[in-house]
């Protein structure tokens, strides 16, 4: 199936693009927390085996960290970030939200991901991207991906290609809602 092979690239590419926004974010926020924000802030907060990746490859920058490393770090740091920007609780559940979507697609099965879970997940991306204040650009071309997503899906389903909404409950056989 060529189409979903080139939507997961898609979204990949756009979890990339949001993993720069991230690193931006991170960069503008961090250095203000404490003179040796690297060592305390970033490199202390990752996992055995990021901290291996960093050292292995001499990585002295946010924008040579993946998303995976990125989230954890905000995730790490959420309380005085979250403080210093007043971030709301709802925030912190679209990161660890990012988390599980980040290892969703790193870790999809050939099977592939259903288009429910694939329109929720470009949904939280595009939150989450909100919440760190990522590109106009970049939320408009996630929120463009949750429109093919439902076009695509409305295709399999005998639904018109403009319909623009998620299914409702209304679309059940019994016809009530």
């Amino acid at each position: 199936m060529p189409e979903d092979r080139q939507l997961h690239e898609s979204i990949i590419g756009l979890m990339n693009k949001m993993a720069g926004q991230l690193a931006m974010f991170l960069g503008k926020i961090l250095p203000d927390l404490s003179e040796e924000w690297w060592a305390k802030n970033v490199v202390n907060n990752l996992s055995f085996q990021q901290k291996q990746r960093i050292e292995r490859n001499r990585i002295t920058s946010l924008e040579a960290l993946d998303l995976a490393a990125l989230l954890r770090v905000l995730d790490q740091n959420w309380y005085p970030i979250s403080t210093r920007l007043d971030l709301t609780s709802e925030s912190r559940h679209f990161v660890k939200e990012m988390q599980s979507v980040r290892n969703r697609w790193a870790h999809a099965s050939a099977d592939g991901i259903s288009t429910e879970d694939t329109y929720r997940d470009l949904d939280t991306l595009q939150r989450f991207g909100s919440v760190i204040n990522a590109d106009e650009y970049l939320l408009q071309q996630i929120w463009s991906a949750k429109k093919d997503v439902i076009s695509g899906g409305a295709q399999k389903t005998g639904r018109e290609k403009g319909n623009a909404q998620p299914p409702s409950r209304m679309d059940d056989a019994s016809g009530t809602e």
